[in-house]
């Protein structure tokens, strides 16, 4: 309704009063208000880009309809193609430029168009011009191109990554009609490309689930097909199954054959296919891995020597996947020496700046884990003094009283009687015109306007640029990102164990209820100055996740490494958790409520205490994490009046 009465009001005569009246009014009023507030405030949210990562939005392909104004439509098409004459093509007069030397895509035929796609794709030819007219043709030629060649030119388009959603929903219906004709290789190959491209179909992906069932069931002819062939490719169930995860389609025939033939062939797969694998049914909540023990063991031994690209998904998958903890000791202790080894090798990077120093608003209090103190800000700036009265000893120097001078005939003849030298001297003068010359300057630069917020003028918006190095950050956030997994799977596992110990997790924070073991808590400080530097690239859920992990190293105390009688100390993570918090603080609209409770609870059970976290849990936090500080508030009063009324009850 607000909508509509505004554009009421636009449809009125020129000169006409809009009225509104009563709360609408008042919402209107409010809300831009509180809009300028915010947006002035040191708290507006200001997003992170992690540009290693694709969010493309979902494509919803719709079941295909029978259209019966398609026929119309194509006799249009027709009676105008036969009116322009058969030699007429306008297009073709153009010729883009970076496709010289590269055949016309819109003049070739089926075939000839599948060869293309396949050698530019070998080349690496970046052209979207190229693409959008291969993407084109291939719409005109779908009927007579062969489902294998359809995939052919899919993996061409995914190589360039070029998006064509239209030619993606025409396809689905071609790929559904001949799912049949497809080998493994293909059906991977046009999983792969809908679910890099984000593109959803139902009945393609019934389809293509029954293909993968017909081909690795039980009963399939072909289920021996990777010992030789054309279709011995082991790594395409490690493509599939990213797909089906990718889509979130969880088809429990599909993955269960699927499942099992990866089961079968995990001897020739290498760690990063069974980690992505591991990943995907992770995702998919699908606790169906047949022999585990077996499975789990054999990744174990392919371990050592891989990425740290590998190494962290796969930890944190290890506890999702509904297997117990004496099954999962092999693999997981390969994978904490190994990602431990790894972070120490690894450098710490550049620490980034404390969210309230970056400000300007606050002074570092004693200690990194004590609350900084805020500035007094005053209502107005206090006019600066020149740098002549601020200099220690030069008051003395240049302001010290000379000897009197005594009038000669000729001072006196001139009708100049002089008592006195000047106070300040010649060059005193001109350095002081000289700064006061430099503070109008300035002080015509600054001109800006008032932050009645923050209490000091705005920023300058022609503040030069800062240095920005796009592959470092790239670097920066993956790294974060792969860190934070690592910790995230050590969480997983600790709280895997408070279960089967039969404790309830929400409460087995403070007081601890079981500790880290000794190379987990390794991991986790070799972890620490690695995350600090590059705390950007970690998502709501990581920070939550990473700030629980910190809390139990801190509290799980001293530990003894293998090899030493004697127990090491606990470094100091203070830092780390303040980093984790003012990150928190910076990226809160992206946290769930029960994010929020869990970062909460691990910061007062480390005992880190930041202002900003306090002041965002008063006034950003949603309302429905209120109840919650108030039971935490009112947890020590209701203490204190069990203990009045124990007294009582004892004095009477």
């Amino acid at each position: 309704h607000l909508g509509a009465s505004a554009g009421s009001c636009l449809s009125k005569r020129p000169g006409a009063a809009c009225q509104l009246h009563g709360p609408v009014a008042l919402a209107m009023v409010g809300r831009e208000t509180y809009r300028a507030i915010y947006l002035s405030s040191p708290f507006q949210f200001k997003t992170v880009l992690h540009s290693f990562s694709r969010l493309l939005p979902r494509f919803f392909i719709q079941q295909w309809q029978k259209d019966p104004y398609a026929v119309h439509r194509h006799k249009y098409r027709a009676r105008k193609e036969r009116k322009r004459g058969r030699w007429c093509f306008p297009e073709l007069e153009y010729t883009p430029p970076g496709t010289k030397g590269w055949p016309d895509p819109r003049l070739m035929g089926p075939s000839a168009l599948v060869q293309v796609a396949s050698q530019a794709q070998a080349e690496g030819f970046q052209s979207q011009t190229f693409w959008h007219q291969v993407a084109e043709r291939t719409r005109v030629h779908r009927d007579v191109i062969q489902a294998g060649d359809l995939a052919v030119i899919l993996d061409a388009l995914v190589s360039a990554d070029y998006r064509h959603p239209d030619l993606l929903r025409i396809l689905s219906r071609e790929i559904i009609d001949d799912a049949d004709k497809l080998s493994f290789v293909e059906l991977a190959v046009v999983a792969n490309a809908y679910a890099h491209f984000n593109c959803f179909s139902e009945g393609l992906m019934v389809a293509l689930a029954q293909r993968t069932v017909d081909l690795l069931g039980p009963q399939s002819a072909d289920a021996s097909g990777f010992d030789g062939g054309p279709d011995s490719d082991p790594r395409s169930l490690a493509v599939l199954a990213k797909a089906f995860a990718a889509l979130n389609y969880k088809g429990p025939e599909a993955l269960r054959a699927l499942n099992e033939a990866t089961v079968e062939q995990a001897s020739r797969l290498s760690f990063a296919d069974l980690s992505e694998v591991l990943v995907a049914f992770a995702e998919l909540r699908e606790q169906a891995i047949s022999g585990p023990g077996k499975f789990l063991a054999l990744a174990a031994t392919k371990v050592p020597g891989s990425r740290m690209a590998s190494l962290c998904p796969a930890l944190r998958a290890a506890p999702q996947l509904g297997v117990a903890s004496a099954t999962l000791s092999e693999i997981r202790a390969a994978l904490v020496a190994e990602v431990t080894g790894g972070l120490r090798d690894t450098p710490a990077g550049i620490e980034p700046t404390p969210f309230g120093t970056a400000l300007g608003l606050d002074v570092p209090g004693p200690g990194l884990g004590g609350s900084p103190s805020l500035q007094s800000f005053p209502a107005f700036a206090v006019t600066p003094l020149p740098d002549i009265f601020s200099k220690p000893g030069s008051a003395e120097a240049e302001f010290a009283p000379a000897e009197p001078v005594q009038a000669t005939k000729e001072l006196v003849d001139q009708g100049e009687i002089v008592e006195w030298e000047d106070v300040l001297s010649r060059g005193t003068q001109e350095e002081l015109e000289k700064e006061k010359q430099e503070m109008d300057e300035q002080k015509r630069a600054n001109l800006r306007w008032y932050n009645a917020v923050s209490r000091r003028p705005f920023r300058n918006v022609l503040s030069p640029y800062a240095d920005f190095d796009a592959s470092a950050t790239f670097a920066r956030n993956r790294r974060g990102a792969l860190v934070a997994d690592a910790l995230c799977g050590v969480g997983g596992l600790w709280r895997m164990a408070v279960k089967e110990a039969g404790k309830d997790v929400k409460s087995a924070l403070k007081p601890l209820v079981l500790p880290l073991s000794p190379a987990e808590a390794e991991l986790v400080d070799a972890a620490a100055p690695v995350l600090r530097g590059a705390i950007h690239g970690l998502t709501a859920v990581q920070l939550s996740a990473c700030a629980e992990v910190i809390a139990v190293r801190t509290l799980s105390g001293p530990m003894t490494v293998e090899g030493s009688t004697e127990p090491v100390d606990i470094p100091d993570h203070s830092a780390t958790m303040r980093c984790i918090l003012q990150e928190a603080v910076r990226k809160h609209v992206n946290f769930s409520v029960h994010d929020l409770r869990r970062l909460v609870k691990a910061a007062s059970a480390c005992g880190v205490k930041d202002m900003w976290l306090k002041r965002a849990q008063e006034r950003r936090f949603p309302k429905s994490t209120a109840p919650s500080r108030r039971s935490e508030s009112a947890q020590p009063v209701e203490e204190a009046d069990g203990a009045k009324e124990t007294a009582q009850v004892s004095a009477n």
